[in-house]
């Protein structure tokens, strides 16, 4: 069994567990509702514990799914299960890895951001996204593990995350130059 390397480290992976499962897995539907971000605080703890045991994706998977059958009476659909583990597996549970994909969508979330045009609460998801994508740096998955973050918690973490995502740090005119451009195209996936 991996052991975290840190409480600190411990704190930031359960956190990252708990926004992609009340985000993302969230199988009854409650992640629009601020008083519900505690509804699968009773899974995150053995979610964890798999991650650290280096439980496969596909165990993952069928604990996720035994959760929503057994659990919720729910029915399930297996392949979202699938890609939540993945995500879940992709997790750095020792804060090393980060890899180079730096779509265009996130160099604009974060003007959007400095620009006061993406509110604070809205970096976790861009966060999530990253991971989704592959990324697994420290402030990006600090910055996913947030509930309800605060512009005080998020501001140290930006410069980080910036680097993490490949992009460049850009001033206000040239950041206002590369969001004009982006507003021609018809969809932005993240923000």
């Amino acid at each position: 069994m991996k052991e975290p390397s840190t409480h600190q480290n411990l704190k930031r992976v359960r956190k990252s567990v708990h926004h992609i499962l009340f985000n993302l897995w969230d199988p009854i539907g409650v992640h629009h509702e601020p008083e519900a971000v505690d509804e699968y605080d009773v899974y995150e703890g053995h979610v964890v514990q798999m991650l650290f045991k280096n439980k496969t994706t596909n165990e993952i998977a069928e604990y996720l799914d035994k959760v929503t059958k057994d659990s919720m009476g729910l029915s399930f659909k297996s392949g979202k299960s699938k890609l939540i583990a993945q995500l879940l597996k992709g997790i750095d549970l020792n804060e090393t890895s980060v890899e180079n994909w730096k779509p265009e969508s996130y160099q604009v979330a974060i003007i959007k951001y400095h620009w006061g045009q993406l509110p604070v609460e809205r970096l976790p998801d861009v966060a999530c996204h990253a991971l989704e994508k592959g990324f697994a740096g420290s402030a990006i998955l600090q910055i996913a593990g947030l509930m309800r973050p605060t512009g005080r918690e998020i501001e140290d973490l930006v410069p980080e995350l910036i680097k993490e995502l490949g992009l460049k740090s850009l001033n206000k005119e040239e950041g206002g130059k590369v969001w004009a451009e982006d507003l021609i195209l018809v969809a932005d996936p993240i923000v």
